[in-house]
């Protein structure tokens, strides 16, 4: 439960930021798209390279530092995707994004079975 109040910590700021930076002019739609992205990958690439690198005397001090990353890292792909989101609704026509949507619902459907037949039956061994 606590793990889903982080998430929404994060995640409801990332949407109010990404409304407010999406319409002004010095930002714009590219900018903010290249920095969130940058955003994501660093914090990203700082919990990859700080993984493994613990003691038990700073163990709660790394824990925290690893929520903070993990929600900034969730918070820039927030934006990335709302921005991501409106540019595909302004580029591409109707037709389009139609069959991109029914195309993107068939491949995750069979993906999900694909998955559930194949590796929860191999979990259910353990």
């Amino acid at each position: 439960m606590i793990e889903i109040l982080i998430s929404v910590l994060f995640e409801v700021p990332g949407l109010l930021v990404c409304a407010y930076l999406i319409e002004k002019s010095w930002s714009g739609r590219k900018n903010s798209l290249t920095y969130s992205y940058l955003g994501a990958s660093t914090s990203l690439m700082v919990l990859f390279l700080l993984k493994g690198k613990c003691n038990n005397i700073i163990l709660i001090s790394i824990f925290l530092g690893f929520t903070v990353l993990l929600g900034l890292s969730k918070y820039f792909t927030i934006i990335a995707f709302q921005i991501i989101y409106l540019f595909t609704s302004e580029i591409y026509d109707t037709a389009i994004r139609v069959t991109a949507c029914g195309l993107y619902n068939t491949v995750c459907r069979l993906d999900i079975d694909f998955v559930m037949n194949n590796f929860y039956l191999d979990l259910e061994d353990f």
